[in-house]
């Protein structure tokens, strides 16, 4: 009777036992059955579930146990994996979006961005508003100029002192410099002015006419020749 010597199942022969082996080495063929069952399935000690197909699947794998493990509470799905295909980013690099709430509008806002990391550090500790960022759109100046407010501030100037100077486009103090005392000014050359108010009266140089009103009424008119027009009554204590 044919009775080959195996450990796995491929060291089995398909044509043995042969039709004209008696029955007496049955029990031979059967133990060795068992025996290059067990050592070819050594782990399997309950019902294998999976179909052939579902088993096929492994056909040609060429990943570890351990790489396999990696998948071990994976919720994600293969669409979700394929994302990560021709990515070029590292673990290190990934690793930064752990804890991230951003979404993806908000990333999609670095696309394009040409600032360096030095630039976006810069960023890092601001506790401006976006509000109050904006108010330097436009500025055109530097941090001296900025520092000048910083200053005024600190010496408390208010905004609405600072706005006094509005338009002003010349030194303050060299303008008032050429301004008369109100009180008690000496004068070295000649005043000009289109009109003196005096108490009540008003004089005032109308086309080389010197004329002298009171409540809004032309009371005197004195010419460049020297004529003299009064509305009312003259009194004279001396020579006409």
């Amino acid at each position: 009777m044919a009775l080959e010597v195996g450990t796995y199942l491929d060291d089995l022969v398909d044509t043995n036992p042969a039709s004209t082996d008696g029955i007496g080495q049955a029990d031979d063929h059967i133990r060795l059955i068992k025996k290059v069952l067990k050592n070819t399935f050594p782990n399997i000690t309950g019902p294998v579930l999976g179909s052939q197909e579902e088993l096929n699947l492994i056909d040609g794998l060429t990943s570890t146990t351990v790489e396999l493990n990696q998948l071990d509470g994976y919720l994600g799905t293969v669409s979700d994996l394929n994302k990560v295909v021709a990515t070029t980013a590292s673990a290190a690099e990934l690793n930064l979006l752990d804890g991230a709430v951003v979404t993806t509008a908000e990333i999609n806002k670095l696309s394009g961005l040409s600032t360096t990391t030095g630039e976006l550090n810069t960023l890092a500790g601001i506790t401006a508003s976006t509000s109050e960022l904006n108010k330097v759109d436009g500025y055109t100046g530097n941090s001296s100029d900025l520092n000048i407010l910083s200053g005024a501030a600190a010496a408390g100037v208010s905004s609405t002192e600072l706005r006094y100077v509005n338009g002003v486009t010349s030194g303050i103090q060299t303008q008032l410099g050429t301004k008369a005392n109100l009180s008690g000014a000496t004068f070295t050359g000649t005043v000009s002015a289109p009109t003196v108010v005096v108490g009540g009266w008003t004089v005032t140089e109308v086309s080389g006419v010197l004329k002298f009103s009171k409540g809004g009424i032309n009371k005197m008119s004195l010419d460049g020749y020297g004529n003299l027009v009064v509305a009312g009554d003259v009194t004279a204590f001396g020579t006409v």
